[in-house]
């Protein structure tokens, strides 16, 4: 499999000129979806080119990584948003420190690219792209799409992140995925429970350190993405507000 890895800064524009992306290198697309359909419309998934939503979760305890195995294809039905092409398989691995380690320090997170995997193996996105694609206004922007370019397919938005398939946001202790500094991503909060999370979405619970999705009501994408006081943290921070953990690996 490719590996997915840390590697130079994205062709697109980030808050911080210093900020760093995660790309998949020499992505090969092993199989596609023959069946080509309008905007708007879904592909069933019968139609995927092989089964989604079955990663493969492994540990190494001696050199304390977490892996993640996957094809990156979703279990449910898939939307057609745009002119898109049509989605493909693609496996790859994805390495994750097993312990994060956490730093206080926000870090920015890339515009385009993982920002974390959900619990099926499929890639989570900034919310930039939702916004800029206009798949925020898309009633089925809790089905994801297929990226234009890699054609891998991905999440952008909080009711979408669980993978589940459905318009729902996943709930305080749903487990969600991973983000890319390792820490674990959880489901939204309660209203009396979100000022309780810092830029970054994460917060700390029984000592251990995690993110939380956010709500369509909490995030207003009306406003600029970039924090005007820090350009570390964005503002349409649906899955993630930036990094808190230490991205040296």
């Amino acid at each position: 499999p490719t590996v997915l890895y840390r590697g130079k800064a994205f062709e697109s524009t980030f808050c911080n000129s210093d900020s760093r992306g995660f790309y998949v290198r020499n992505l090969t697309l092993q199989k596609c979806v023959a069946q080509k359909v309008a905007s708007g419309e879904t592909y069933s998934v019968e139609v995927l080119p092989e089964r989604g939503g079955n990663p493969e979760f492994c540990t190494d305890t001696e050199e304390k990584y977490r892996y993640i195995f996957t094809n990156s294809l979703p279990k449910h039905r898939m939307n057609q948003h745009g002119d898109r092409l049509t989605m493909c398989a693609a496996r790859f691995a994805v390495r994750l420190p097993l312990r994060p380690v956490y730093t206080g320090q926000p870090v920015e997170i890339p515009v385009d690219g993982p920002v974390g995997f959900n619990r099926y193996g499929v890639s989570l996105y900034s919310t930039i792209g939702a916004v800029h694609s206009k798949l925020y206004l898309n009633p089925l922007r809790y089905l994801g799409h297929s990226h234009m370019v890699t054609r891998q397919y991905h999440m952008h938005l909080s009711e979408n992140a669980h993978g589940e398939g459905v318009n729902e946001t996943a709930g305080r202790d749903e487990f969600v995925g991973f983000a890319m500094d390792g820490f674990p991503i959880y489901g939204a909060l309660s209203e009396a429970e979100r000022g309780s999370l810092d830029q970054c979405n994460g917060r700390f619970e029984n000592g251990e350190y995690r993110y939380h999705l956010r709500t369509h009501e909490e995030v207003n994408v009306s406003g600029p993405y970039c924090n005007p006081h820090n350009p570390n943290v964005n503002q349409w921070n649906f899955i993630l507000g930036c990094y808190m953990g230490s991205l040296r690996d």
